[in-house]
């Protein structure tokens, strides 16, 4: 039982040693000096919010057509042209 923990534990300490070793040289690859004052771009509130935009629209444009398509089926429109 003490040697999974220890095999763990080292497993851990290399996977936190990969991944600092990976930011360091992803900082030094860029040499951004302003590396700090653009951390808010990347805040996960202003990321992908495009997706969020509209909530709703397209059940309710889902809604409509489905309300259009039952009236003009109701009214026998739906092949028909007027002219």
């Amino acid at each position: 039982m003490g040697k999974y923990k220890t095999e763990r534990t080292k497993a851990l300490e290399r996977e936190k040693e990969r991944k600092r070793k990976n930011r360091e040289m992803e900082t030094n690859a860029t040499k951004n000096p302003f590396a700090k004052a653009d951390r808010w771009r990347k805040h996960p509130l202003l990321t992908n919010t495009y997706k969020h935009m509209f909530p709703g629209f397209f059940l309710g444009a889902a809604m409509f057509g489905a309300y259009y398509l039952s009236e003009k089926v109701k009214k026998g429109n739906v092949g028909k042209k007027k002219h």
